[in-house]
This record gives C-alpha cells, sequence and structure tokens, in this order.
C-alpha cells in the first residue's frame, strides 16, 4: 500500500488523536477512518446529503432541510466559502438578501438579515 502527505488544519489531526485514543486507533488510521464514512455518506442514495446537495445546489430550500441536514449544509457552505467560484458567489449573494439569514458582514460582525433588507447586529 502507498501513502501519501497531506497538509490538515492542527485542529482537525488533534481532534483525530483524542478521537483515535477512544477506538484504539492511530491518528492516520481514525483520518482514514473518518475518510471512509464521509465517502459512504456522499455516495448512499437517499441519504439526507441528496437535500443538502440539492441545496447547495440551488435545487431545494435551505430553510426546509432537517436540523442535522441543516448543520451539514452550513459546514459544506463555508467549506464553499473559502473556495468560491462565481456560481458560488452567486448563492451566496443571493442567500445574504434573504430575511433571517446570518453571517459575517464585510466588517467581520456577526449580522442578521432584516425584513426591510437592512442587518441587525448580533455580535461586534
Amino acid at each position: 500500500m502507498t501513502s501519501t502527505s497531506v497538509h490538515l488544519p492542527d485542529e482537525l489531526v488533534e481532534e483525530a488523536r483524542k478521537e483515535a485514543r477512544v477506538y484504539n486507533r492511530t491518528v492516520s488510521g481514525q483520518i482514514e477512518h473518518w475518510v471512509k464514512l464521509g465517502r459512504a455518506v456522499e455516495t448512499t442514495p437517499g441519504f439526507t446529503l441528496d437535500r443538502v446537495r440539492a441545496a447547495l445546489e440551488q435545487r431545494f430550500d435551505p430553510e426546509d432541510l432537517t436540523a442535522a441536514e441543516r448543520e451539514i449544509f452550513e459546514d459544506l457552505l463555508g467549506e464553499a466559502m473559502d473556495a468560491p467560484s462565481k456560481a458560488k458567489d452567486d448563492f451566496l449573494a443571493e442567500l445574504r438578501q434573504r430575511t433571517g439569514t446570518v453571517g459575517y458582514d464585510e466588517r467581520g460582525r456577526l449580522v442578521r438579515t432584516l425584513p426591510d433588507g437592512g442587518v441587525e447586529v448580533l455580535e461586534e
């Protein structure tokens, strides 16, 4: 078996280290386990990720997601924001216009979109 080095965030490696101790795995074994689980979830038809993916692709209203689906949606949306494309930028711009949407503004404040188009600052 060949292996390849990858760069991972320190906090992810630390979380894997903690979980690895619980399940008597190596850190790399724990990360490999998580990767296999994630791949299985993403490729299982009918799993809630189908709806999450549809919401990310603007084919499904994110407001209709379950709490668990919304958590995944928000995680994936955060990842999408880290690597924006034109389509993702357009989607995020549209999402920011929805009443009740919560996110960070250009000054780094946590804000909620109000019905009149303004914003409510939730956290400075």
